[in-house]
């Protein structure tokens, strides 16, 4: 977005409104600011966009600073946040990144602990504003970045030296939703930098340096660096920013096809496992790729996704088993146990996806009263508002499973193989079970009824629609 063609005039407050316009609708606004250009230029533009909306349409505003502990002037700048965002009307937060931090990939942790800080506190503030609010109305939760048409072109571009396919030339989304209804918005994505400075010099605002962006050891800088020359060849921040909004309309076609090819294909059994149709594979393409995926996604729960390449073999394997009507040994790949089988009473092979139990661990939670809770990026589970003590939620795991098959030996009719039940969220006093939600069906006893108001599967979106977790 560019005033008449110039990147390097201030932003008008004609120009706020439609530059703001995907902040609408959300009742709380996490603003992350380190106090750089770019993400104090956004928490001026929110003020002065928040202004003109009328009483009871201005979301809560907070303003978070991480403080990654890897300068000694990070704390001291954090608190110069705090100041200029207390002049604003806006309440602040700093975050604290405590422990040893990596030797190498700094960046790339610090984002990945900045975005669970941000994330935690947003949840925490939500959970918070729901209770406050009058019942009946929800509450839309977001964290607004400042990610800029320069972040996205470096972004493009680093994801071009990696091969990365449509999904990642698509670049930074504008919006995501994650599984738990909290929003990443970045209104600023067709907004130079150079916009965003002298939006601030107009108005008198300072800004500060970090003097990592100068570090040419990181390859964003590195970049930035190759800038000049780069746009000598075209290749522009602009031209970039363009290239990746159209690749995000192929991404959407790609993703919708994706969508439909999972469901002709793939049955979930409400979470417990999956299964897809081995002939589905015969015309391995894109839309098989991606739609693997987004299930292995789903299924491999807390476990770190797969990279595109391990998929794309497996989907070309899995395409060499259904053409030659052959075997194929069971693999393993992003959390989760693959293999090829034909199901009791089914004629045509199946690929079978579980959860896999013992490498990455499965999640233990304690849920309070009202609490809800996203248990191992598979399950969503709230515990009644009625609750007098917490609830332990684990695994169900192999000896609970083989527990309940000698209390219940009616079990072994269910159909539901060992190791998929081994990796169902249980509710547990100290050692004892208590209750699977998953087996309510066949025996309300289990359900977890007086303790749980909800037990629920996500499902499996293609990332395009809706991703299920942000970058």
């Amino acid at each position: 977005m560019t005033a008449n063609g110039n990147d390097d005039a201030p932003i008008s407050d004609r120009e706020i409104a439609l530059l703001l316009a995907s902040l609408s609708g959300f009742s709380l606004l996490v603003l992350a600011v380190s106090g750089g250009s770019d993400s104090m230029a956004l928490m001026h533009l929110v003020s002065r966009w928040r202004g003109t909306l009328e009483e009871g349409q201005r979301p809560e505003v907070l303003v978070a600073t991480v403080d990654h502990g890897l300068r000694p002037e990070s704390r001291h700048e954090a608190e110069v946040v705090g100041q200029v965002s207390a002049q604003l009307g806006f309440g602040h937060v700093i975050l604290t990144w405590d422990g040893k931090k990596p030797v190498s990939g700094v960046q790339a942790a610090a984002r990945e602990e900045r975005y669970r800080l941000l994330m935690g506190l947003l949840a925490e503030r939500s959970r918070l504003q729901m209770r406050h609010r009058a019942e009946g109305e929800g509450a839309r939760a977001a964290l607004v970045t400042a990610h800029t048409q320069d972040d996205q072109a470096e972004t493009l571009l680093m994801r071009l030296a990696r091969g990365s396919g449509i999904q990642g030339l698509s670049g930074i989304m504008p919006m995501t939703e994650r599984d738990d209804g909290i929003w990443l918005v970045r209104p600023l994505l067709e907004v130079p930098k150079a916009r965003l400075k002298a939006t601030l010099e107009a108005d008198g605002q300072t800004w500060i340096e970090d003097p990592s962006n100068d570090d040419v050891r990181f390859e964003r800088v590195r970049l930035r660096e190759a800038r000049e020359m780069l746009a000598s060849l075209g290749l522009t921040s602009r031209a970039l920013g363009r290239s990746a909004r159209r690749l995000q309309r192929v991404q959407a076609l790609v993703a919708e096809a994706a969508g439909q090819w999972i469901e002709a294909n793939a049955n979930f059994n409400e979470g417990a496992y999956a299964t897809v149709k081995l002939a589905a594979f015969s015309d391995a393409g894109e839309v098989a790729v991606r739609g693997l995926q987004a299930i292995l996604s789903r299924m491999g729960g807390d476990a770190s996704d797969p990279e595109l390449s391990q998929i794309e073999t497996l989907v070309d394997s899995l395409a060499d088993t259904a053409a030659a009507n052959a075997e194929m040994a069971s693999t393993t790949l992003g959390g989760c146990i693959i293999e090829v089988a034909r199901q009791r009473g089914a004629n045509e092979p199946v690929v079978r996806i579980f959860r896999e139990a013992g490498s990455y661990g499965l999640p233990i939670r304690y849920l309070h009263a009202g609490e809800s809770e996203i248990w191992d990026r598979r399950f969503r589970l709230t515990a009644s508002p009625d609750l007098s003590d917490p609830i332990y939620v684990a695994a169900l795991g192999a000896d609970g499973w083989a527990q309940l098959k000698r209390e219940r030996p009616d079990l072994a009719d269910f159909g539901l193989p060992a190791r998929a039940a081994a990796t169902l969220p249980a509710l547990w006093l100290e050692a004892r079970l208590v209750a699977v939600p998953y087996l309510g069906a066949l025996d309300v006893n289990l359900s977890g009824e007086g303790r749980l108001t909800e037990a629920a599967f996500l499902g499996v979106e293609v990332s395009g629609g809706k991703p299920r977790v942000a970058t």
